[in-house]
This record gives structure tokens, C-alpha cells and sequence, in this order.
């Protein structure tokens, strides 16, 4: 239900993003710490790769937490048993990339331009899914200029995207009275 509201808001434009600088790794792990749980309970490996010492990101700490949840929601959902999710973040090209990765069915290839879209049902869709978690994902990447995309192969489904790091020049200006 959070994502129906949340979905009309962000593309009715009532939501306005409040760009701020963030530790990364900071705000990883605590997403990542809310799902150990869960993942013990399934017998999921959760495997991580990215450094504490990652720069600054530089987007709307609350969108993008939600776009962290909504990916591990995802890759939970998907994974068997004993499978594996991966949670990535490097930095490339002045940019952090993110990948969040699950061992599992994969998306068939033919779906993957898709699996954004709202109440789009892929072969392998879950019962339990409301189809509208990776339409929020790509909505808000859309309004911070950034994208978003999904990758699959034999045994893994990867969601990748990018945001920005954050340099002074993305401060807004102070203005003295």
C-alpha cells in the first residue's frame, strides 16, 4: 500500500528531492542490517562489496533509502533457499554504481526493458508482489537524473544504478542578508 501512495505522489510531482550529502556505506549498512533476519530465516547468503571510505553521495537520503529497501525487498523475493544476495557499491567515472544482485530465476531477457513498469508480470512474478516496488525504484531515480536498469543471466538477476558523489560545487549557494 506504501508504494501506491508513495507512486501517485512521486508522479503527480508533489515529491520534490532535497539533494544532501551522505555517507553511502553509512546508510548501506543499516538497510542491509534490517534484512539479516529475513535473510538467516530463508538461508540466503548475504554477501556485500564496498568500502566505508566510499565519497559522499549526493542525493535525498530518504528516496534513496527507499530505493535501497525496495531493491532488497526484490532480491529476497526472488532468491531460493540457500541462494545468495549481493549488495555492491564502487565508484566509476565520478559516479557511485550500485548493484544489488540474487541468485534465483532469473528475468527472462525479453522482460528486462519491462520490469519497471507498473503491474508489469514477469514468468517468474511472485504472488505476493504488488508490482509497483521497482516502478518507485525508477521513479525516483528519474528525479534525481540518474538511472536505473535490470541485467539477468543463467542463474543471477542483477538492478544496477547510479547516483552522484557529492563535490562543493553541489551545494546551493549561501545567501547573506
Amino acid at each position: 500500500m506504501a508504494d501506491l501512495f508513495d507512486l501517485s505522489k512521486l508522479e503527480s510531482g508533489q515529491i520534490q528531492i532535497e539533494p544532501e550529502p551522505f555517507h553511502i556505506a553509512e546508510l548501506a549498512q543499516d538497510v542491509l542490517q534490517k534484512y539479516q533476519l529475513q535473510t538467516e530465516a530463508k538461508h540466503i547468503k548475504l554477501l556485500t562489496d564496498f568500502s566505508a571510505h566510499l565519497p559522499l553521495a549526493f542525493a535525498d537520503l530518504r528516496w534513496i533509502d527507499r530505493v535501497l529497501q525496495n531493491l532488497m525487498d526484490n532480491a529476497l523475493r526472488y532468491a531460493h533457499e540457500g541462494g545468495f544476495v549481493m549488495f555492491s557499491i564502487f565508484e566509476q567515472d565520478d559516479a557511485l554504481q550500485f548493484k544489488v544482485c540474487n541468485s534465483g530465476d532469473p528475468i527472462p531477457a525479453a522482460h528486462l526493458d519491462r520490469v519497471f513498469d507498473r503491474y508489469f508480470k514477469s514468468s517468474n512474478r511472485k504472488k505476493d508482489s504488488t508490482g509497483l516496488g521497482l516502478t518507485v525504484v525508477k521513479k525516483v531515480m528519474e528525479l534525481h537524473g540518474q538511472r536505473v536498469w535490470a541485467e539477468s543471466n543463467d542463474a543471477v538477476t542483477t538492478f544496477r544504478f547510479t547516483l552522484s558523489t557529492y563535490h562543493s560545487e553541489n551545494r546551493a549557494p549561501v545567501i547573506l542578508s
